[in-house]
């Protein structure tokens, strides 16, 4: 007894020499806003962003705002570059040739702009490039394609897969993967979509596809004669044979428009290509009022998908929607990680400044030209960036079919492998588990979608962080896989899957149903008690296959086989302390375990996690308020004090000895039950209560002195402003608890 009671007593005084340092460090904080140290102002580095700010695509210009600003600023915050802060200008290049070449003269003119970062469209990037090329300023592009944008001009860089790549990937992903034998191509007639249509034609062929037809489309003619060149391609492709997939080497608006138009004609040829991911085409597509479930499958070839991320997309997939409060877009994402790799080129070019423009842009450029391999590459959000001769990103895109009007991946992506480590080579290339694009190696990955739906939580126990967790786990997915590989990551005893309760086979997908009774351990927060709010969690991964085999998603599509168990999440009840459910959600992650690799050295091994986590909350306020309750009659029989006469000093003070040791005794029985290295809020309560009890006795101690001296002046002043001034000081502590409570 003797032993604990000392433990708890370190424990509260550990917690005052906390609030004491918290104290001290407040002022501290206070004299450097107020009165900061001086420091040598160094000149900003100035970055253009040309975009659409104006006009159709104003949207993604925005987007492309927000992507880079959120990037910048964790530079800035961080102390910019070397002491000197990143400042971006936009431009507005309203997605018009004449437009973007008078922007590009403006900054070439200028003088002051060390790198851009634009444009939206291929055609208006290749002419205001030319003008980056003769200035010499570096420029990256985070959203143009076509090949001819970085071609011959040294000074261009691009940070997604170029029109080259995506139309060799798609032609192989569609012949090996969705094993389709036969194509139909639709393309505009530019620099941007004759490239992108040859390049599938010619990949196609090579595999054995078939291309039944092409149709071109003149992307110049607008409204009423656009609509109606649309409507004789589509006439065209319906008196043909079938064309078995759709590839469109088209621009968003165009994309839309052909899909609408086949929705419309009732032809549902699934259609693939890469203008299909953005916000642009889904904005455009949105226009024609077509219901959520389009029968026509959309397949897109995207640079972005925050649900196969790598760790670095997790992060700031959180991060965007806690300052945008919404889910990062494709647009977003790129130019976040356009400039990202310009921040990373300045800091290791070493620029000088003012006066310095032309040899720091040529010091930038250099320096892009350094991330040319996997080893030398920037890690984006988006995957590893780094730059060939013609600087261009060699990467697969990541592959999605549209559900309910939201891009989801694919059972199957690639990434790049190297194949030195691949035994049987010739095997996983027939099977297609291996293709080769513009010499790179990719390898397949399996996506496994994962959902759960939870029925019952039982035997809570905030204290230990345990509790029974009652809930459907279902499985979707292609070919093989076995449930019982899964590892439950905070299962208080290991669990293995057993017989599912539903598996059901459709058009080749399987759905299999587990329901799982177990115990879970989840980490508490007590800071908020007795107001807190716990977070349940369900953490699972594969055993054996790790990140690059294996990812796995949340699914977000209703289980039909579900549909009769579904029910409300319910909680056990518990009359004293009952808790009710505020949120539930579901998110993947990436966990990294370190251990011995097969050459005897430490190897780190990432795995794909999902996570439900399922927030509670106590249930009204009757738990609060008996755990307030002696905090209360404590405080109300201090405040007596000030009404007793300052003469009966000996009685004064055994109120206050009363209350003191009363509080200790609350306080050391709450350490007891809940001992925690941190602060909460009924401990701030508590050093309340010892406060104002302290104040309580100084102002006795001074009144009976002044009493005795006979200046009873200065007694009933003191008496009468205690009287007043203290409900003013419990309430501010009140509403200070409550702003605790609510912040």
């Amino acid at each position: 007894m003797y032993i604990f009671l000392n433990r708890v007593s370190f424990i509260i005084m550990k917690k005052i020499l906390l609030i004491s340092v918290g104290i001290l460090a407040t002022g501290l904080i206070f004299i450097f806003l107020f009165f900061p140290i001086s420091s040598s102002d160094k000149d900003a580095i100035h970055i253009a962003m040309m975009g659409p700010m104006s006009g159709p695509n104003k949207l993604s210009g925005e987007e492309c705002v927000e992507g880079i600003l959120m990037c910048l600023d964790e530079i800035n915050k961080a102390g910019g570059i070397r002491g000197r802060k990143i400042k971006l200008l936009t431009y507005d290049d309203k997605s018009d040739k004449r437009a973007a070449v008078k922007a590009a003269h403006q900054v070439a003119e200028e003088g002051k702009m060390l790198l851009v970062i634009g444009h939206y469209y291929s055609t208006i990037s290749i002419d205001a490039g030319k003008i980056y090329k003769k200035a010499g300023i570096p420029a990256i592009t985070s959203l143009a394609t076509a090949e001819s944008v970085t071609s011959g001009n040294e000074w261009y860089f691009r940070t997604v897969p170029n029109n080259a790549l995506y139309a060799h990937f798609i032609a192989n992903y569609s012949s090996e993967v969705l094993k389709k034998t036969s194509a139909g191509i639709i393309f505009v007639n530019d620099d941007y979509g004759i490239p992108l249509a040859g390049n599938f034609e010619k990949t196609s062929r090579k595999l054995g596809v078939r291309i039944i037809k092409k149709w071109g489309v003149d992307a110049t003619i607008k409204d009423r004669d656009s609509e109606e060149q649309i409507i004789r391609i589509v006439q065209e492709l319906k008196e043909t044979e079938d064309v078995g997939i759709l590839f469109l080497a088209t621009y968003s608006y165009e994309s839309a428009e052909i899909i609408a138009t086949l929705e419309h004609w009732d032809i549902n040829y699934p259609v693939i290509g890469n203008s299909l991911s953005g916000t642009a085409f889904s904005e455009n597509l949105k226009k024609y009022s077509l219901e959520e479930n389009l029968s026509v499958p959309i397949y897109a070839a995207s640079p972005f998908l925050a649900d196969i991320g790598n760790e670095k997309t997790y992060k700031f997939r959180q991060k965007f929607l806690e300052k945008y409060g919404e889910e990062p877009s494709v647009t977003a994402a790129c130019a976040y990680d356009a400039a990202y790799v310009a921040v990373e080129a300045i800091k290791k070019a070493g620029t000088e400044g003012r006066g310095h423009i032309r040899e720091d842009r040529r010091k930038v450029r250099r320096a892009l030209t350094s991330f040319y391999d996997y080893e030398n590459a920037v890690k984006g959000v988006t995957g590893s960036i780094y730059f060939n001769a013609n600087g261009d990103v060699i990467r697969p895109p990541a592959m999605g079919i549209y559900e309910n009007q939201t891009l989801h991946p694919l059972f199957s992506q690639y990434h790049l492998t190297d194949i030195r480590g691949i035994d049987n080579l010739l095997e996983e290339s027939l099977a297609g588990e291996l293709i080769e694009i513009d010499g790179q190696a990719m390898r397949k990955t399996r996506v496994i979608n994962v959902g759960m739906d939870i029925n019952e939580i039982k035997n809570l126990n905030v204290k230990n962080s345990v509790a029974t967790l009652d809930f459907y786990l279902w499985f979707r997915y292609k070919g093989d896989f076995d449930g019982r590989e899964i590892i439950f990551v905070n299962a208080v005893k290991p669990i293995t899957l057993g017989q599912p309760i539903s598996d059901i086979k459709r058009n080749n997908v399987v759905t299999r149903v587990y329901r799982v009774t177990a115990d879970f351990k989840s980490d508490s927060d007590f800071r908020m008690y007795p107001f807190e709010q716990h977070t349940l969690k369900v953490k699972l991964r594969h055993s054996r296959l790790t990140r690059e085999k294996l990812i796995l998603v949340t699914d977000v599509s209703n289980t039909p086989e579900l549909a009769e168990k579904k029910s409300l999440v319910t909680i056990q009840p518990d009359a004293a302390t009952g808790w009710i459910v505020t949120d539930t959600s579901f998110y993947q992650d990436i966990i990294s375990n370190t251990g011995l690799g097969v050459s005897g050295l430490q190897d780190t091994m990432s795995y794909s996690r999902i996570n439900a986590a399922i927030r509670i909350e106590r249930k009204g306020l009757n738990f609060a308020f008996r755990n307030f309750l002696p905090v209360i009659i404590m405080i109300i029989v201090l405040y007596a004090i000030y009404f007793i006469r300052p003469d009966r000093f000996g009685f004064r003070v055994t109120i206050f000895m009363a209350v003191f040791i009363a509080n200790a005794y609350c306080h050391i029985m709450f350490a007891s039950k809940l001992p925690l290295e941190y602060l909460c809020v009924i401990e701030y309560a508590f050093f309340a209560v010892y406060i104002l009890a302290v104040i309580a006795l100084f102002t006795s101690v001074s009144g009976y002195l002044l009493y005795r001296k006979g200046d009873f002046k200065k007694v009933r002043l003191i008496e009468w402003s205690a009287r007043i001034v203290y409900p003013f000081v419990v309430s501010g502590g009140g509403l200070g608890i409550m702003y605790l409570c609510m912040s």
